[in-house]
């Protein structure tokens, strides 16, 4: 998604691309440090309002709502030339990339931490206001300078996704917002606070994360199982309706299926397959004249809820068992236990004997069956062998 070796030269290069001269402004600040902090501030304030509440407020939404209802329109019209001058904003950049690059120790020092949270959080608002309102100006200039401080601040993500410091989450949750809530990042971001303490604040704030990366999140790296797994336990901590739980348990099974966890998606899909027919059950009560497309769903329910091979199994052993009555004769019956005398009906079966129809087919189903039951577990095993690469 973001070229993290982006040739920063192409985005200096636009200092000197004829653009307008900062005239009148030799006096100001090199960079809007105080600006950007002001904006973040502000967004922290109503960010907090809103997500770290009970509520459904999806957290991709909050900011796009901070972003077009509130970060813009506090822009200063006298002040615009400066602010959201491209020069600037490519000096401000690269100042404040030179002071990430700087400090290692990130992780520990809270302030500073803050500091560069805040700058970025303004500085990335800020680029997108003027790609905007530079209507002159190509925006590949604005992306490029956008991108390039995405992909060089992955340092201060690292430093801050494991804290549960309100103004940490803000940070983490933009960041991340930015990337798309990829599925690793978000899941590590996710197990990382679950091995803390919870505060109301995280009680909240986790499952609107992790809804939004399972639902909509893109890849960047290659994630597994364990990651899904983590953000659809997590995003089922809502408070969520029926059709919300659907939609969780959809996406968590597309997303299982391009890994191929096949026993994992076998558990979802009986899940979600069990709450689609509670639905049904609701429906069909009210609606009876629905009531054989309902058999039809409970058929259908049963091959989903169950491997076919144990189907084909239990339905041969109850043929086995209903026609024993008349296939085998009344001494066989008395002297052998029930195991026995499935035994004797699928070797009668088997080799042809004078059996019903019906008995031959449980035959030929059962030895099916136990076929689709061993390649079930082949591939179980193929499927574990991969996960461990």
């Amino acid at each position: 998604m973001f070229n993290f070796l982006v040739q920063f030269s192409l985005i200096i290069s636009v200092v000197f691309s004829g653009q307008k001269s900062l005239a009148g402004y030799k006096n100001q600040p090199q960079t809007n440090t105080d600006y950007y902090t002001l904006i973040s501030k502000n967004a922290l304030e109503i960010y907090q309002q809103e997500v770290f509440v009970e509520n459904n407020q999806p957290i991709d939404f909050v900011f796009l709502k901070l972003e077009k209802k509130i970060n813009f329109k506090k822009l200063d019209h006298n002040t615009a030339i400066l602010k959201f001058n491209v020069n600037i904003l490519t000096q401000d950049v690269s100042h404040f990339l030179t002071q990430l690059s700087a400090h290692y120790n990130l992780a520990v020092n809270s302030k500073l931490r803050k500091q560069l949270q805040n700058q970025f959080y303004g500085l990335s608002q800020s680029i997108k206001k003027a790609n905007e309102l530079n209507l002159s100006i190509d925006s590949d200039y604005f992306d490029r300078l956008h991108d390039s401080l995405i992909g060089q601040s992955t340092a201060l993500f690292y430093a801050s996704h494991n804290y549960k410091f309100k103004h940490d989450l803000f940070f983490t949750s933009y960041y991340l917002n930015e990337l798309k809530y990829p599925v690793d990042l978000t899941a590590k971001h996710v197990i990382a606070l679950q091995k803390k303490s919870e505060t109301d604040a995280i009680k909240y704030y986790l499952p609107k994360i992790a809804r939004v990366s399972l639902l909509n999140g893109q890849q960047i790296n290659k994630f597994n199982s364990n990651d899904l797994e983590a953000l659809y336990l997590t995003s089922m901590r809502m408070k969520l309706d029926d059709f919300e739980i659907q939609t969780l348990q959809k996406s968590y099974l597309k997303q299982l299926q391009g890994i191929g966890d096949q026993e994992k998606i076998n558990a979802v899909k009986k899940s979600l397959a069990s709450t689609l027919l509670l639905q049904e059950s609701k429906y069909v009560i009210s609606h009876p004249l629905d009531f054989f497309k309902y058999i039809q769903f409970l058929v259908g329910y049963i091959f989903v809820a169950w491997p076919l091979e144990v189907i084909l199994i239990l339905v041969s052993l109850m043929i086995f068992g209903l026609q024993s009555r008349t296939v085998l004769t009344h001494e066989e019956r008395c002297q052998n236990s029930f195991g026995k005398r499935i035994w004797l009906m699928f070797t009668k079966a088997y080799l042809g004997s004078n059996v019903p129809f019906f008995s031959k087919l449980a035959a030929s189903l059962i030895l099916f069956g136990v076929g689709l039951y061993f390649n079930s577990a082949k591939n179980f095993v193929e499927s574990l062998m991969i996960s461990m690469n």
